[in-house]
């Protein structure tokens, strides 16, 4: 099946950082790792975390998985029907995707300014998540560059095609500069949440950026799905093949396509890491005034 391509990338893209870190970690002093593992261990296994902070980005994540859900069912049953205008198809799915990625990239401007509000503290990012988001965004920047220069190509050299044609252009257009801006600034707001924690009681109270986390899982979710199943039909991907041809454009999706996928969920297992662990007390500490 065609779906499952791009697991089998993720796994071995998984698989290569998972060695590669394990590499970099051979020789190094195993008592000190143990002590820092066990030190974390007690200070996160005895604490709670609820929901409270979170019911507007919860209500607008899943209102927002609902719509995705129902496009990528319509798409799954009419894709085959001849009788249902391919045009409708694309501009329902492009249009869905532009939806979803200009809701995901205003909520992420707004969780960029949000996320100030916070303490900075000493807890540095993991190497693996750190490797495996910097190869996932390259995937995403790859696809997304070369999708807007067949758009940009396309309404700038071909003059003689018609209005219906120029509108999928513009829309694939948005759509790619779009997911291009979300991704740069989602990484950016993942990187800002992984040294950064509430640590005084007005911050515990407050939850800065905690709806827009929670929104951005539903929404990365939705996207992972929606890419899966929607993006890597060929039918999505028309005006690129008739662009690139066959071959180029198989090679660039096959390479930046997966990545991209992968990207999306990534970014949910981030998310929901900086749900968990920023908006909490370790046991024994007490809030500051």
């Amino acid at each position: 099946m065609p779906f499952l391509y791009p697991f089998i990338v993720q796994f071995s893209l998984i698989a290569a950082a998972v060695t590669f870190v394990m590499g970099q970690n051979v020789g190094r002093n195993r008592l000190l790792h143990k002590q820092k593992f066990h030190g974390s261990k007690d200070l996160t296994s005895h604490t709670k975390v609820g929901c409270d902070g979170s019911s507007k980005g919860l209500f607008l994540g899943i209102l927002c998985m609902v719509a995705g859900i129902v496009v990528i069912l319509i798409f799954l049953v009419v894709r085959e029907d001849e009788h249902f205008p391919s045009s409708t198809l694309s501009w329902l799915t492009c249009g869905t995707l532009t939806s979803i990625l200009t809701l995901s990239t205003l909520m992420t401007a707004s969780g960029l300014v949000q996320v100030r509000q916070m303490s900075v503290v000493s807890r540095a990012p993991a190497i693996l998540d750190t490797l495996l988001s910097n190869v996932a965004l390259f995937g995403v920047q790859l696809y997304s560059i070369f999708t807007i220069v067949v758009s940009a190509c396309s309404l700038a050299l071909l003059e003689d095609e018609d209005d219906e044609t120029r509108g999928r252009h513009i829309m694939l257009l948005t759509a790619s500069i779009l997911q291009l801006i979300q991704c740069f600034a989602q990484s950016t707001l993942i990187a800002e949440t992984s040294k950064r924690s509430c640590i005084t009681r007005f911050q515990i109270i407050a939850k800065p950026a905690r709806q827009v986390i929670t929104f951005l899982l539903f929404s990365n979710s939705v996207l992972w799905a929606f890419d899966t199943v929607i993006t890597q039909n060929w039918i999505s991907q028309e005006l690129q093949l008739r662009f690139f041809g066959v071959l180029a454009w198989g090679i660039i999706s096959r390479i930046g396509l997966p990545l991209l996928i992968f990207y999306r969920f990534h970014s949910c297992v981030l998310l929901l890491e900086a749900w968990n662990k920023c908006y909490r007390m370790p046991r024994g500490e007490h809030p500051l005034n």
